[in-house]
């Protein structure tokens, strides 16, 4: 179980980052609805290659053998070492929040708004894709959520739900929803990221406006770090933690005990961006990507000793 760190509290100019970042969802939230009808089978052809606005969430799951998927609001990407990008899937829906099943290769579950060319309700509410992204079916909660973080357990689907707002769970694949916070989380208000923790059982982080957090998975909900300081992304892997506080003299921060210390990393982020995003290759830790909110999106293969973009400002071609 993770132990409280030091709380740290300052002002910074990376706050005027997640201040941007807290607009973009509220204002994603004022779509209008619409009524629930099947996707269309998406076509044989992935749509091309676009600027992509920006990146909302990363996955790097086992069973994608190295690759990442990059959920942005025009669509999901793929990126390999080998052949760099290429857009996943007929449709450019606006991915709020992204996450794939640990196990079950093909996996994902999804959430955001719908490209307006599918047939899909917005919001999204819950949606799954079986075959790693190219289409997408309805799952639950059509016209009614909108999940901003997701993270998937062995026991549980996560999600922060902006339109109640509120942390929920489902322990049935998401056919149902029950909820996942005691009220801790409530009170912090903004969930930026939610993150499976691989070394306990069932347990899951929180980056938040005011701090990590973490859960045994039961919903009760403990501060491990950070308090007073906005934490906008999270990331968990074997023993290590990776988490991005948006204050001078923090930024890209690692923890190899479960969040009781941290220690920085350099990452080079301009003066008044922020990382929103952070995953790894499951299979090999020294592999680990940021998503900033200028657009960039970094990469490193040596555990975050060095960097390089493999994207610029939104845009993959």
């Amino acid at each position: 179980m993770p132990r409280s760190a030091e709380p740290r509290r300052s002002r910074s100019p990376l706050r005027v980052a997640v201040a941007a970042v807290v607009l973009v969802a509220a204002a994603a939230g004022a779509w209008t609805l619409g009524v629930h009808v099947a996707e269309r089978r998406a076509a044989s052809e992935d749509r091309p290659l676009a600027p992509i606005g920006h990146v909302h969430a990363l996955a790097a799951p086992a069973w994608l053998g190295g690759d990442l998927l990059v959920g942005s609001h025009h669509g999901l990407l793929r990126w390999s070492e080998a052949a760099g990008w290429r857009a996943v899937g007929v449709h450019g829906h606006d991915f709020m929040g992204l996450a794939a099943d640990p196990h079950r290769e093909g996996v994902l579950y999804g959430s955001g708004h719908p490209d307006l060319r599918s047939d899909l309700v917005n919001p999204l509410g819950l949606i799954v894709s079986r075959d790693g992204g190219r289409t997408w079916a309805d799952r639950s909660l059509a016209g009614r959520s909108d999940f901003h973080a997701m993270a998937v357990t062995d026991e549980a689907i996560w999600g922060w739900d902006v339109m109640r707002p509120a942390v929920v769970r489902s322990l049935d694949e998401g056919a149902t929803w029950i909820g996942g916070d005691d009220g801790a989380l409530a009170a912090v208000g903004m969930v930026f990221a939610l993150a499976a923790d691989p070394a306990s059982d069932g347990g899951v982080f929180a980056a938040t406006g005011d701090g990590a957090w973490w859960t045994s998975g039961d919903g009760v909900w403990r501060r491990v770090s950070f308090a007073g300081s906005p934490v906008t992304a999270i990331h968990a892997v074997g023993d290590a933690v990776w988490a991005y506080v948006a204050e001078p003299g923090t930024g890209l921060v690692r923890s190899l005990d479960a969040g009781a210390t941290w220690q920085r990393v350099a990452l080079g982020v301009d003066a008044g961006f922020a990382v929103i995003a952070i995953t790894s290759d499951p299979s090999d830790a020294r592999r680990v990507f940021a998503a900033v909110t200028n657009g960039d999106l970094l990469y490193s293969a040596d555990g975050g000793a060095s960097w390089r973009a493999i994207m610029r400002s939104a845009d993959p071609r």
